[in-house]
């Protein structure tokens, strides 16, 4: 898996890097777990919007597949420090506290459950954004994202192909609406199961080539419990029909 998606990857963050022509900006490149399930349609790839920032200023795609002090690519803690973050509640990746992301608290929550491994349970998982770079500080503007959507939707397909996990689960609140019709071929997408939670918020799934994408929103400043709940219940749905 490692190699299939180093040989796929790297040329697409070549191209999008080139695109983007900016110093000072921070790469992001797709996290996995080292027990993430090896079989088809079985794990979970959790994909948020895009990172504040991220571990190495390098724009140098040789760098950040390769250099063991720049790469970005099959890192050697890539996802399992955001369980010991978590516990010990300190800050160990790059400006990253696991304990102050909503995202990361509701990666934990969600992957404790369906895994049913309290502990543990950040080997078993993969990250992802859908937006791949970012500046030094913030959000990419929107400048940014208009930019590199074409590039960023080719990374995000082809993490799905060779992850091949059974659930996608957006927390991007909308954002996704465009890369999931993509990933349908651009045909228009409808809806298997929905959920509704909270005031209005409302979390729909997909069957999108047997890749259960599940879309909902970005967990920051909503009740997380109440969104976990409605995560389950929805995912139990699918599992049982």
């Amino acid at each position: 898996m490692k190699d299939k998606l180093k040989f796929a990857l790297k040329p697409l963050y070549k191209d999008m890097l080139k695109s983007v022509g900016q110093s000072d900006i921070r790469a992001f490149c797709v996290q996995w777990g080292k027990d993430f399930p090896q079989e088809e349609r079985t794990g979970i790839l959790f994909v948020g919007k895009a990172t504040n920032g991220w571990l190495s200023k390098s724009t140098d795609v040789d760098a950040l597949f390769e250099d063991p002090s720049k790469r970005i690519f099959n890192r050697d803690d890539q996802v399992e420090w955001i369980e010991k973050n978590q516990n010990n509640n300190k800050k160990t990746k790059g400006d990253y506290n696991a304990n102050s992301s909503a995202f990361l608290r509701l990666m934990r929550s969600v992957s404790s459950s369906y895994y049913s491994k309290p502990r543990g349970w950040s080997s078993m998982v993969a990250w992802s954004n859908l937006y791949k770079v970012a500046p030094a500080k913030g959000n990419p503007s929107e400048k940014m994202k208009k930019a590199q959507v074409e590039h960023y939707k080719k990374i995000l397909k082809a993490e799905i192909e060779i992850l091949s996990p059974k659930y996608v689960i957006f927390f991007t609140s909308g954002w996704a609406d465009e890369f999931i019709r993509f990933l349908n071929g651009n045909e228009p997408t409808k809806s298997f199961e929905k959920e509704t939670w909270g005031k209005d918020y409302e979390i729909k799934a997909y069957n999108i080539g047997g890749v259960i994408c599940i879309n909902t929103q970005h967990p920051q400043g909503k009740k997380e419990e109440e969104h976990l709940s409605a995560i389950k219940r929805i995912i139990d749905k699918i599992e049982k029909s």
